[in-house]
């Protein structure tokens, strides 16, 4: 496929979605290199305490999450899967760490308690790390087995708070 057909079929597949649909791809696809670059030049701590920051403000007041909503796992699968297109499209290459971050923080914006996690594992001689993003601890960008495959840290532990 030459690159002009791509870009065609890329704008038709964005004028499908709907308008809060664009608004979600749109900020995942400029906050994916913005999150990778961070990452890259000021490390995590910064741009965690950033994502927390900038998206505590829609948690004020609410002391449990709630339940067994189904609207709910409709809304984080939507995102999910808009993330991934994001991911997909963009131009900018991403490993698990800036689109797990992303994920988690535009949830995050949305009001959704979800847990960016990090994980490790020994595979042969080398040492392997990976992110993802949980809701009631499963696994909502990634395998179930995630969980099993990889040793998770506490990222409370791995960030200072101001």
């Amino acid at each position: 496929m030459n690159f002009y057909n791509k870009i065609k079929q890329n704008l038709l597949g964005f004028r499908r979605l709907s308008w809060s649909e664009r608004w979600l791809f749109l900020q995942a696809f400029l906050m994916l290199p913005v999150v990778s670059l961070k990452l890259d030049l000021f490390g995590f701590n910064s741009i965690y305490n950033f994502m927390i920051r900038h998206s505590s403000k829609h948690f004020e007041g609410i002391t449990e999450p709630v339940r067994n909503n189904n609207n709910q796992m409709d809304k984080i699968r939507n995102t999910v899967n808009i993330v991934e297109k994001a991911v997909w499209r963009n131009i900018y290459p991403t490993n698990c760490l800036p689109r797990s971050m992303t994920l988690w923080w535009i949830l995050r914006r949305q009001g959704v308690l979800t847990d960016l996690c990090m994980g490790v594992r020994k595979q042969k001689d080398m040492l392997e790390a990976h992110a993802w993003v949980e809701y009631r601890g499963e696994p909502i960008n990634d395998s179930h087995n995630v969980q099993k495959d990889f040793v998770n840290i506490e990222i409370r532990n791995l960030h200072k708070k101001k």
